[in-house]
């Protein structure tokens, strides 16, 4: 029984955060919603048409934010997916800028807020289900 305390002790608790996300008081239609959690990792969802997102599985602590927004070559397609990095933005993300191939869609919103390290966007995640909107001007 001892043997198994430190196995315990080494697993993070994990959490869901689900929101919506609004742009000068307006839910946003597009897009996604990125954690970088205190380990170093990114933590994803998809914004939806009424500016609600989930994020799953993220370590419990402190995490910064971002909000990417963008869509389909065309625009008007489903969201972008934001794939999770090892302690970075997927590349292409980061300062703004949309993955080859992706338009801006919806409200252009400050860079500023495209980069988890720059936008001042926070939350502490705690165990379990909860809820964060995230309201950027």
């Amino acid at each position: 029984m001892l043997l198994l305390l430190p196995l315990a002790a080494g697993c993070a608790t994990r959490a869901t955060v689900t929101g919506k996300v609004l742009h000068r008081g307006k839910p946003l239609e597009t897009g996604g919603v990125v954690f970088l959690a205190k380990d170093g990792h990114t933590y994803n969802g998809n914004i939806e048409k009424d500016g609600t997102y989930t994020v799953s599985k993220i370590p419990t602590g402190l995490a910064k934010i971002a909000v990417v927004v963008a869509s389909g070559p065309t625009g008007g397609g489903p969201p972008m997916k934001v794939a999770p990095g090892a302690g970075k933005m997927p590349e292409g993300v980061q300062g703004g800028s949309s993955p080859a191939g992706m338009t801006q869609q919806g409200p252009k919103i400050a860079e500023q807020y495209t980069d988890p390290e720059k936008s001042g966007l926070t939350y502490e995640v705690k165990s379990g289900s909860q809820e964060h909107d995230i309201d950027i001007p």
